[in-house]
């Protein structure tokens, strides 16, 4: 008898940052990378869609991401969060708001940004054959 796991495999991502305005969205973007699965500083192939998402968090870092804050689409999962962004002379540094700066934000006393994530994923089977 044949055996079937389904593998979930992250083949790149691509990370846009944009200055976020509560009353009018995303403005422009200011910083983008990408990264193929060779570069992908986290295990690229998943057993299931939970270590999936949990590879997605640990990467993303600034908030808890859950399968409600994805988008899944037939090859890619997109995720975005706010974020705070403190610019400096040897590392541009970007971290999860507080609440209490979100709602800076809200009332336009502070600048957020948006973090948009794209991963390009692929779903398959692998055979797994009996010895």
């Amino acid at each position: 008898m044949v055996n079937q796991e389904t593998i979930y495999e992250i083949k790149s991502v691509s990370v846009d940052y944009f200055e976020d305005s509560y009353e009018h969205g995303q403005l422009e973007r200011f910083s983008s990378y990408y990264l193929n699965k060779y570069d992908f500083p986290f295990k690229t192939n998943h057993s299931s869609k939970k270590e999936l998402i949990e590879t997605i968090n640990d990467f993303i870092s600034y908030a808890e991401i859950t399968e409600d804050d994805i988008e899944i689409y037939e090859d890619y999962i997109d995720v975005s969060c706010v974020v705070k962004y403190k610019k400096n002379s040897d590392w541009d540094e970007f971290s999860a708001p507080s609440e209490e700066e979100k709602e800076f934000w809200r009332k336009g006393e502070i600048k957020l940004y948006d973090a948009m994530f794209s991963f390009h994923c692929e779903a398959y089977r692998k055979e797994k054959l009996p010895i």
